[in-house]
């Protein structure tokens, strides 16, 4: 799995499953989806993708029973690209998973992984 830039790499700062506890006993939590590669398109006359870019990821937060809201997702590509990701659009809650979509825009490098970081909020 790649590292997010708010990734620890030292015992001091791992990141946070359990991010904050609310006064109602809710709690918010970050997760990480899981991750697509861009593979290489057939026809292609460059390395990388050419043209939009839809990405189905979803996210698993083991700490809730389930997500009542979905504060932010943060998309991340590693290796890093100037290139925009767009949004996530289509979110779709069920039980402690979240599953949505990332839209982007043209020429990420081939091999170029595309992934999330989820923040949500939903009872322990």
């Amino acid at each position: 799995m790649p590292n997010t830039p708010n990734d620890g790499t030292n015992s001091i700062s791992p990141k946070p499953t359990i991010v904050a506890w609310l006064r109602d006993r809710r709690i918010i939590a970050i997760a990480e989806s899981n991750y697509a590669t861009i593979e290489p398109v057939a026809g292609a006359t460059n390395a990388g993708y050419g043209g939009q870019l839809y990405i189905p990821l979803w996210t698993r937060l083991p700490d809730l029973r389930h997500i009542e809201w979905v504060l932010d997702i943060n998309l991340f590509s590693d290796p890093k690209t100037d290139v925009c990701l767009g949004a996530a659009y289509n979110k779709k809650i069920s039980g402690n998973i979240v599953g949505f979509t990332v839209i982007g825009m043209t020429n990420f490098p081939t091999g170029t992984t595309i992934f999330a970081e989820v923040v949500a909020v939903g009872p322990p």
